[in-house]
């Protein structure tokens, strides 16, 4: 049997029967209502504000950083961003933003939050070049780059480099 966190609720999946590669004989998935948020997902996981404007892409990233055993808060532009991290600044570790928002650009977003939270570690996916990203960004310490397309597990290794690792007993 496999646990697995989605976006709304923890989904069990019971396997029909062990290496015969038949589909699972049933997923089970509570209903929002009764999953309630447990003590150690609401004082331990730690949370990423992830700003993705393309929903589809957001939604899939979302899903795959809470596997990893993150909390996110996800925005679709750099407004809904600062309005997230205004109204709850203490509870944010870290900023992953896709650098091409139709509302403003990574670097300037990244001086925004900043006014909010100065000390917030800023992970910016791109497919621009390095050179060009960091000329962008000319001094913001505690800004580290990925290029696009990049595998969910290669942003881990840059997000503990920045001092955020997930919560080991819902990482998957």
């Amino acid at each position: 049997m496999r646990v697995r966190l989605g976006r709304t609720a923890p989904t069990t999946v019971v396997p029909a029967d062990e290496g015969t590669g038949k589909e699972p004989s049933a997923v089970l998935a509570a209903p929002p209502a009764q999953m309630p948020v447990t003590q150690v997902e609401a004082t331990t996981l730690p949370r990423i504000l992830l700003v993705e404007d393309e929903p589809l892409v957001r939604i899939a990233l979302s899903e795959e950083i809470t596997a990893l055993g993150f909390g996110v808060e996800d925005a679709g532009s750099a407004t809904e961003a600062l309005q997230k991290l205004d109204r709850a600044p203490g509870v944010i570790q870290v900023a992953i933003i896709d650098y091409n928002l139709p509302d403003r650009k990574g670097d300037a977003l990244t001086a925004e939050l900043r006014t909010i939270l100065p000390e917030l570690p800023v992970v910016i996916v791109s497919a621009y070049r390095y050179d060009m990203l960091r000329a962008c960004f000319g001094q913001h310490e505690q800004v580290l780059f990925l290029g696009k397309p990049y595998r969910i597990l290669e942003l881990v290794p840059l997000l503990h480099v920045l001092g955020v690792d997930p919560a080991p007993e819902l990482a998957h």
